[in-house]
């Protein structure tokens, strides 16, 4: 037997001998938060033995100690509505349904009758393992030392604590620059007799190292202090909102292409229900993908139902240990939309199902009996999927309705004519003959007979590649102004943002010239459309961050970037020019009066570090 711990950020072996193990159980569920309470109890009513155990004296996780108490996406169904019912029966907890308080107490109550007690103050230190098997977890408690031996491990810390122990192939954050999606800290403030929770993106973190994990956090909360000229702060919450942590190598993976390309895996976990949002503003060095949907297309609130496979939470070549919540086998953006609060209860509950099955019939997780599975979670309502469409419009928390959206170019080609363009942009570049697509659309643009519909043809053009697109998409930057697009309720894009995404990619020589007067121009940002913010544009009436400046510089940089390399030019010029610009500071300015430390300069110091990175050729 092999004891794994982990060592320098790394997984440490050393030989375990004839462990003795203090207590045994059918599930050990690591982690009791959202996932796990449910993962935990859905095991025990299949009829498994179980314990739970939590590192802090807090359970609900970042529902309850994480104060994310509300809903905002995520599939309704399973257990969890029965304990949100009994949750809003009590009126004196603050207010109904936004309780902490009242739904830490209601979750200790359905554990309690499930037969479970959580271990609290206990933190896993080590794995046994016998072969490529998870047999056991070491366990430092309050009280020494345990060895707890098991069928199976529920990890369900959200970021792979346990995980991270094992000998398994991890990775972080997008493939670009290894940066996971930013984190935001919660603080309920109090700035009119009724509580109110703060939300905000507060830069990037490594929740793995201790040092900068807790500079972030302070210096989050500290900026949060602003608001406390207009509010009363009555608290800050326990744990930090981390959105997206480890991910692995699994017996399968989903990936940001399965979700929006609707792929049906052969054998769906649950479905999960939420937009593509990986929150933060440097779209601009996102994986172009990503940017197609996000930025070209316009489309950030188009809500996905997404079907995580059965092999997704379970480690490749690694028996005895599977995943439960936000931490699964995925690319970076996928598992930024798998991590809503109802989508992990029934995550959870879906997990503990199927590792109870696991244990009762020797197989491993991703490979039971699937036809009894799936019929169990369809009874249990935890398994989702219903909406009539993969994808559709829905805001819930502005009561707005449901609508389905197909993304088939002749049904949607009037859009273009307007200024919800999105979907037929997106329906262009999916449409499998490019050719054919690209040809209708240069004859409409030939015809066009406003400047909002050339200028929309133009972006569906660009984002399938198409050079006749180039002399309007000069045209859009050229004349360069704050127009946005509306197909979405916030997050919309400026048009000459999207024109200067698109010409990094079939830019010509000629472009380059344009591209470095917006980027190295002293004068760019006296131009009108930095000041003169159009003031129904959610998020960009802000003092921190000028987002429309922002914008323009980061997509004009990253443009001029890749189309130099494109061009087969050397960068060495654009390096020194890049390294004198972020000498000189103004352009921090330019984007924000925040302080030094701030999420917002942090946010645009980084963008630059990571263009010098992407120009440096050793000089």
């Amino acid at each position: 037997m092999k004891l794994y711990t982990l060592r320098e950020n790394k997984p440490f072996v050393t030989d375990a001998g004839d462990t003795v193990f203090d207590r045994s159980c059918d599930v050990l569920v690591i982690g009791a938060g959202c996932a796990g309470i449910f993962a935990a109890a859905s095991a025990r009513r299949e009829g498994a033995s179980v314990l739970l155990i939590e590192n802090s004296e807090a359970i609900g996780g970042m529902h309850t100690a994480g104060c994310v108490i509300g809903y905002y996406y995520g599939k309704s169904g399973g257990s969890f509505e029965a304990l949100d019912e009994k949750t809003a029966a009590h009126g004196a907890f603050l207010e109904p349904k936004r309780s902490p308080s009242a739904k830490q107490a209601i979750f200790s109550e359905y554990l309690t009758e499930h037969g479970i007690t959580p271990l609290v103050r206990h933190t896993p230190t080590g794995v046994y393992m016998e072969g490529d098997r998870v047999v056991g977890v070491r366990v430092l408690t309050d009280k020494g030392v345990e060895s707890i031996r098991t069928g199976i491990v529920i990890d369900a810390t959200s970021d792979g604590y346990l995980l991270r122990l094992c000998p398994i192939k991890a990775r972080y954050g997008r493939s670009v620059d290894g940066k996971t999606a930013p984190f935001t800290v919660r603080t309920i403030l109090d700035p009119d007799g009724h509580n109110r929770f703060t939300n905000r993106d507060n830069g990037y973190i490594d929740q793995y190292d201790e040092q900068s994990f807790s500079e972030r956090v302070l210096l989050a909360h500290a900026d949060v202090a602003e608001e406390l000229q207009q509010s009363k702060l009555v608290g800050l919450a326990y744990r930090t909102g981390i959105r997206e942590g480890l991910c692995f190598e699994g017996e399968e993976t989903l990936t940001y292409a399965d979700i929006i390309y609707g792929r049906e895996p052969e054998r769906t976990l649950f479905y999960a229900y939420s937009d593509l949002d990986r929150h933060g503003r440097d779209h601009a060095i996102d994986e172009e993908l990503y940017q197609n949907w996000w930025v070209v297309s316009n489309l950030s609130t188009v809500t996905v139902q997404i079907p995580v496979p059965m092999g997704a939470v379970v480690p490749k070549g690694i028996e005895g240990i599977v995943t439960a919540g936000r931490c699964f086998s995925s690319d970076s953006y996928a598992q930024s939309a798998v991590r809503m609060n109802r989508d992990m209860f029934r995550m959870g509950e879906c997990v503990g199902v199927a590792a109870a099955m696991a244990v009762r019939t020797g197989f491993p997780l991703h490979l039971i009996d699937y036809a009894a599975y799936r019929a169990r979670v369809s009874e249990l309502g935890c398994f989702g999927g219903s909406f009539e469409s993969r994808f559709g419009f829905h805001a819930p928390s502005n009561k707005l309705p449901y609508t389905p959206v197909d993304f088939d170019l002749d049904k949607n080609a009037s859009l273009l004519k307007t200024d919800r363009p999105g979907i037929a942009v997106w329906s262009a570049f999916i449409a499998p003959d490019r050719k054919r697509i690209g040809d209708r659309l240069a004859a409409l643009l030939s015809d066009a007979d406003t400047a909002l519909y050339r200028y929309n043809l133009s972006i569906a053009l660009g984002i399938i590649g198409d050079a006749r697109a180039l002399p309007i998409l000069r045209e859009i930057v050229a004349s360069r102004d704050c127009f946005y697009f509306k197909d979405c309720r916030r997050s919309n894009q400026f048009r000459s943002a999207i024109a200067l995404c698109l010409l990094g990619r079939i830019g010509e020589a000629s472009d380059l010239p344009l591209l470095h007067e917006i980027v190295f121009s002293p004068d760019e940002f006296e131009r009108p459309l930095y000041h003169t913010l159009p003031p129904d544009y959610l998020y960009c009436a802000t003092d921190t961050i000028n987002f429309v400046y922002f914008d323009h510089f980061t997509h004009a940089a990253m443009a001029l970037v890749k189309l130099t390399r494109r061009l087969g030019l050397p960068l060495r010029r654009l390096n020194r020019e890049l390294r004198a610009l972020a000498e000189k500071g103004q352009i921090y300015r330019n984007v924000t009066h925040c302080a030094e430390d701030s999420p917002a300069m942090i946010q645009i110091k980084g963008f630059l570090e990571h263009l010098l990175r992407e120009t440096d050729e050793g000089t």
